[in-house]
């Protein structure tokens, strides 16, 4: 790391957050949050033209009392493009992504600091668990089947191949180190951002932590975009598995495979046993495949 570089960087942690569309929830989310806040972290809210009460709940709730949370302002230009944003002129030896929707555990900042004070690692990932807000019944805890440890070498190799497996790749499960972070954009106009990067930032990176806690709860929307079968989040599938097969490996093939799954589904869900008229080329039919091999047959067996 350059003198420039190391100059410049002030904060132990920047914590990234786009806000659109949140005023339900945003308060909840800044109850969670902002207590847990020290000196050595920044907060990040990008205001991604949000149109409802979401930046004025901040405002009223933060009064402007905390220097280090910093607030910047775009026309809606989507989640994609606020991450990439708060990564440019965040400040942190670590980068964290957060969704103002859901919210964090009471110890959420004092593992991340303790996992970052004791290994210093590349990655530091966790569990979360999902939760309805029809009725906040928790449900799935994501990251269930990795276990507490400091990985590289060959231990790191087992370790992803239970990641690349589970293909949980949200934002907001992970740390990574700024060095890493700053190379990776989030792609524009599609779903599933996230997948995009994480899978390569996994395998670039030399050591994992995983905190075998519950530190973030993820709040399942009903009508938020990746909980809504449409075409858009079709064609976002479509896209991300031809991105993943331009630049495959033997752990990149594990998420497709598990990926696909999920694109053959939407196609039924939304066309029918016809839309699979529809598949074209190689690669489409080896999707095709494994659903049936991954799927279908697990279905039998049951």
């Amino acid at each position: 790391m350059n003198e420039l570089v190391e100059n410049s960087i002030k904060k132990k942690l920047s914590i990234i957050v786009p806000v659109y569309g949140v005023e339900d929830y945003i308060l909840e989310f800044l109850e969670s949050i902002v207590p847990q806040l020290r000196d050595s972290i920044e907060l990040i809210l990008i205001n991604d033209g949000a149109e409802d009460r979401s930046m004025d709940i901040c405002s009223e709730y933060l009064n402007g009392n905390y220097s280090n949370i910093i607030v910047l302002n775009q026309v809606n230009q989507g989640q994609s493009i606020a991450r990439n944003y708060g990564i440019s002129v965040s400040k942190g030896e670590y980068i964290a992504f957060l969704d103002p929707d859901d919210y964090v555990a009471t110890d959420y900042i004092e593992e991340i600091l303790k996992a970052i004070k004791m290994y210093r690692p590349d990655i530091i990932d966790f569990k979360a668990v999902t939760f309805s807000e029809i009725d906040n019944n928790q449900s799935i805890i994501m990251n269930q089947s990795l276990r507490s440890g400091y990985y590289d070498g060959k231990e790191k190799k087992e370790l992803l191949k239970k990641i690349f497996t589970e293909s949980v790749w949200q934002s907001w499960l992970r740390v990574v180190k700024r060095e890493i972070m700053v190379k990776y954009k989030y792609p524009v106009g599609v779903l599933i951002q996230d997948a995009y990067i994480f899978p390569y930032i996994y395998i670039e990176a030399k050591n994992i932590l995983h905190v075998d806690k519950v530190l973030v709860n993820y709040r399942v929307r009903g009508n938020s975009a990746v909980n809504t079968i449409n075409e858009k989040q079709l064609h976002s599938y479509k896209k991300l598995l031809r991105h993943l097969d331009s630049n495959r490996c033997d752990l990149i093939d594990i998420t497709i495979k598990k990926l696909c799954v999920n694109y053959i589904y939407l196609i039924l869900k939304i066309h029918g046993v016809k839309g699979l008229i529809r598949l074209k080329g190689f690669s489409e039919i080896i999707y095709l495949f494994y659903f049936i091999n991954n799927y279908v047959k697990k279905r039998v067996i049951k």
